[in-house]
């Protein structure tokens, strides 16, 4: 989180909150994927991004930024920093709260 408030904090834009809700269904999915094995990589596996936020209690708006591989959280970021639609997500002033799991 700290690292992903740090670049928006350099583009003027406002710290992104902790949200238990989101919390709770990013770790959900998380555990998904480590379940399906290995680069199973899906926004889908069990839904779209703003049905697991619902069932885990969230009721606003959601975007989704799921990766698997490097071994570092900067290597993580600077490639969505570097991907135009995670980098819109990362970046959107629509949003305020966020979810790491």
């Amino acid at each position: 989180m700290s690292l992903v408030n740090e670049r928006r904090a350099q583009a003027g834009l406002p710290a992104l909150s902790p949200n238990a809700a989101l919390i709770n269904a990013a770790q959900r999915y998380a555990e998904l994927h480590f379940a399906a094995g290995p680069y199973q990589l899906s926004h889908t596996l069990d839904g779209v991004p703003s049905d697991r936020a619902a069932r885990a209690g969230y009721t606003g708006g959601v975007g989704e930024v799921i990766v698997t591989g490097p071994p570092s959280a900067q290597k993580l970021v600077d490639l969505w920093m570097g991907s135009p639609p995670h980098y819109a997500i990362i970046m959107g002033a629509q949003f305020s709260e966020i979810g790491v799991g």
